[in-house]
């Protein structure tokens, strides 16, 4: 009967531990998303005033932890080149905002997230304009007393997705392939 006894108070203790060891132990303070390039006048950046759709909160310990479902989507309609309507116009029909209104990130598998080295690398797969492509994506982070960041900037090229860089002025000015996409999520710590 004594030993029964123990084997529940150990199992009750168990997972408990287990349950509060999975309790959220940081929610979001700050989103950031940007894309950033060049063309044959000047180099450009379009600010994402909409990112949706990702994790709230995290459940890390101070040295890290796994995270297992991360993702995000960008609404296309609220990227803004600074340009004006005509740029932003643009931007939405390279990115065919018609048929595929966000651009998105899906992690396809746990990243290992270690809080007393300064990188890892998370695995997913980019979405936009009805393409998608596996990416292994390098995340830096830092931390203090009361946060904890997550801040990358991953290449990638438009014609990967079947998307041709816009132009302007008949052709005159036209983007480069290549496209930096800059992402900074910063937790609170509870």
């Amino acid at each position: 009967m004594k030993r029964v006894f123990l084997f529940l108070v150990f199992f009750v203790l168990s997972i408990s531990s287990i349950v509060l060891a999975q309790e959220p132990t940081h929610h979001i303070e700050k989103v950031e998303l940007s894309i950033s390039g060049t063309s044959t006048l000047h180099d450009w950046k379009v600010s994402a005033e909409e990112v949706v759709e990702y994790p709230s909160q995290l459940s890390l310990t101070a040295e890290g932890g796994e995270i297992s479902d991360f993702s995000f989507k960008v609404a296309v309609s609220s990227m803004d080149g600074g340009r004006g309507a005509a740029m932003n116009q643009k931007i939405m029909k390279a990115l065919q905002a018609d048929q595929h209104p966000y651009v998105s990130f899906d992690l396809t598998t746990p990243s290992v997230v270690d809080l007393t080295t300064d990188t890892f690398y998370a695995e997913g797969d980019i979405s936009m304009a009805g393409s998608t492509k596996p990416y292994s994506i390098k995340v830096m982070t830092t931390q203090d007393a009361e946060t904890v960041s997550f801040v990358s900037q991953q290449a990638l090229l438009l014609s990967d997705f079947g998307i041709d860089p816009p132009s302007a002025m008949f052709g005159q000015i036209q983007t480069q392939d290549e496209v930096i996409v800059h992402f900074t999520f910063v937790y609170n710590k509870l």
